[in-house]
């Protein structure tokens, strides 16, 4: 069986606010992995990916607004 999928401070970048939204991701990836190896059901399953879909677009906003702020390429 394979392993849980955990945040490691190894994947830290050292901005707290990108760090934490990068375990929110790997909660909701820990999440999806539990319930395909659990058989969730279909619904459940939905919400799962619909979390996923959803914070993606808050991430990815702010990774954005960083990039601009710091005139990252």
């Amino acid at each position: 069986m394979a392993k849980d999928i955990v945040w490691s401070d190894e994947y830290s970048l050292g901005i707290k606010v990108i760090d934490e939204q990068h375990k929110k991701f790997i909660g909701i990836i820990e999440e999806l992995y539990q319930s395909i190896q659990n058989f969730f059901s279909k619904p459940d399953m939905e919400k799962i990916f619909k979390d996923l879909v959803d914070y993606h677009t808050v991430h990815f906003a702010t990774e954005e607004k960083y990039f601009d702020e710091f005139k990252y390429e």
